[in-house]
């Protein structure tokens, strides 16, 4: 009779703790929203595993720094072929225009920046370039203080004036028929594109031309006036 008593009880007991569990506190993953979704803690803030407060808002996305002036990256060989880098003044130097006066160099620098480009006329990215610097470059930029000059290196006066007319250029040319003034800033690689400032001294340049070339220099002259906050 003791014997079946214990039985009873046990079973008794037994129910009981199925029951409790059955009813028990929710798990962590199924709150208030019912099964699969997350409990709401204090201050409406979502909570997670082991009831710890989940803050949903995103994290504050700090701004991207400024702009700054493109950094000049050339393989050794490459830069063997340069004789003037970042930070470099700009050499002086005299050339005769289309029309034969002879200007120094610094005539034609702009009050805070100078965009001297070298070319010839067997180059066609050389050509584009000259095609693209008015717009890109002279119209937006000449009353800012930024001056263009060209240095064609090479060919006669009745060829560069043909390359002008096809490219409808209408930047300042020197001509710089033995390419002594050329060599001393390279010895290699046309076009070349350099932008100095008003101290003449190199900012940026580059040994070619293509869509990173233009949008380099750009950067550089919008660096160099503080414009870059506007764009």
């Amino acid at each position: 009779m003791r014997q079946s008593k214990r039985s009873w009880w046990i079973l008794a007991l037994a129910g009981l703790a199925a029951i409790c569990v059955g009813c028990g506190g929710s798990d962590d993953s199924n709150g208030p929203g019912g099964p699969g979704t997350k409990g709401t803690g204090p201050n409406g803030s979502v909570e997670g595993p082991n009831g710890q407060a989940v803050n949903e808002k995103p994290d504050t996305v700090e701004p991207p720094p400024p702009p700054t002036i493109p950094k000049v990256v050339f393989d050794n060989a490459s830069k063997a072929f340069c004789k003037v880098w970042v930070g470099d003044p700009m050499p002086e130097g005299q050339l005769p225009d289309l029309e034969g006066t002879v200007h120094p160099i610094k005539d034609f620098f702009g009050k805070r920046l100078t965009v001297v480009v070298f070319w010839n006329k067997s180059n066609l990215y050389a050509l584009q370039e000259l095609q693209d610097l008015g717009g890109d470059v002279v119209e937006p930029y000449a009353d800012k203080g930024v001056s263009v000059v060209t240095v064609n290196v090479g060919d006669p006066p009745e060829q560069v004036k043909q390359a002008l007319k096809m490219t409808g250029a209408t930047v300042p040319v020197l001509l710089d028929a033995d390419g002594a003034y050329f060599n001393t800033v390279a010895t290699q690689k046309l076009p070349r594109t350099y932008v100095f400032g008003a101290d003449g001294k190199i900012l940026w340049f580059d040994a070619d031309y293509s869509e990173a070339t233009s949008r380099s220099m750009l950067q550089t002259i919008q660096v160099a006036l503080g414009e870059t906050e506007n764009r």
